[in-house]
């Protein structure tokens, strides 16, 4: 949906949480990566699921628009891949039990788990994910002024601090 909004016009860039890779390169402009972030997956805390070996057969809620459905598709082939959830939440679905893990990007899940006792994050990232700023290709003067601007904020250090604040 972030890729399409740019795509349809709607908008010239969207910031949150974008990976960059070739197909998404072949959609828009990125800026240079300013976070590495990667695939986790949350359970329910009493879950006997602790490592890849025990999703074998379980269902995966992946959304479809993201990596984390290419990777459990290709990852986690002998386990059941969904792509919708019944509650106002993917958490609150995940407690009630409409599927047995959840995968999406780590520290996303990392805060989800810091608001729900009854979750938790299976211990590491899966993936590795450069983030970057999707851009309109019509508006590479923007991409400029980003690369610019993320550039500076590496420069001052800025940025470690705004990642070390969100990491947390």
């Amino acid at each position: 949906p972030r890729i399409h909004s740019i795509t349809s016009g709607e908008a010239d860039i969207s910031i949150r949480a974008i990976t960059i890779n070739k197909i998404r390169k072949k959609e828009v402009l990125f800026s240079k990566k300013y976070y590495v972030d990667g695939i986790g997956l949350i359970v329910r805390k009493n879950s006997e699921i602790n490592d890849l070996k025990d999703l074998e057969g379980k269902k995966i809620l992946a959304h479809d628009y993201t990596t984390a459905h290419t990777w459990v598709n290709k990852k986690l082939k002998n386990s059941i891949l969904v792509d919708k959830f019944e509650m106002s939440t993917p958490e609150k679905s995940l407690i009630m039990e409409s599927f047995d893990a959840y995968a999406i990007d780590y520290t996303f899940l990392k805060e989800i788990e810091r608001k729900h006792s009854d979750l938790r994050v299976l211990g590491k990232k899966y993936t590795k994910e450069p983030y970057g700023i999707a851009i309109s290709k019509d508006r590479k003067d923007l991409q400029k002024k980003i690369n610019k601007a993320i550039k500076q904020l590496k420069k001052t250090g800025e940025l470690d601090q705004i990642i070390a604040e969100f990491e947390k």
